[in-house]
């Protein structure tokens, strides 16, 4: 596992210290200082290592999550309709962006009221993704779509689940059970969706 370059940096600094000043108090501090920033460091990397982004998510932290992921889910689906695919995947893309404007209809006054800001657009990753959609056209189009839907919907699952276990807030949780089972729809329609479309 890779520590983070300023985990690598505390450490050094925390050997040029004791050896430059073996007081007891400021290297007790100094190391404690230093262990909780590798620490930190630690649990991004295995977090980041893991892939999964659900693991020690807030409650506030899952509320903009699945903001994102509408907007993203959203944007894709919008571009393959505009790209003009067709059938199975024309129809997932309109379920797409009729089910996420719902959800999301319902998130925000939950968000609101817990004064909790939520991202109005899609994240970097995915504004990237679209870039490179927007260079395909057809089948690769259609296939790229289906795959990435199969992807974003996989993770989406993970986060709700472990809201459902995990969170704290009640609302929300009761948002998570709710919409759930529309998640999981969407994650088995859209592993079809490559032998709906014939590829």
């Amino acid at each position: 596992m890779k520590l983070s370059f300023s985990a690598v940096l505390s450490a050094g600094a925390l050997l040029a210290v004791t050896a430059c000043n073996p007081t007891t108090d400021t290297t007790t501090t100094t190391t404690a200082t230093d262990t909780t920033a590798m620490n930190d460091g630690m649990v991004a990397d295995t977090m980041m290592d893991a892939g999964n982004p659900a693991a020690m998510m807030t409650d506030e932290d899952f509320m903009k999550m699945v903001a994102t992921g509408g907007h993203n889910e959203m944007g894709l689906s919008k571009l393959a309709m505009d790209k003009g695919v067709s059938g199975a995947a024309k129809e997932y893309a309109s379920m797409m962006v009729a089910d996420h404007t719902k959800a999301g209809s319902e998130l925000e006054p939950i968000a609101k009221s817990k004064n909790v800001m939520l991202p109005t657009d899609m994240d970097a990753e995915h504004m990237a993704l679209k870039a490179e959609m927007e260079k395909l056209s057809g089948e690769p189009l259609a296939q790229k779509y289906a795959q990435q839907m199969v992807t974003d919907h996989q993770k989406t699952v993970d986060a709700f689940q472990s809201e459902i276990q995990n969170g704290k807030d009640a609302e929300v949780k009761a948002f998570a059970t709710k919409v759930l089972p529309t998640i999981q729809a969407h994650l088995e329609k859209a592993k079809q969706l490559p032998g709906a479309m014939g590829m």
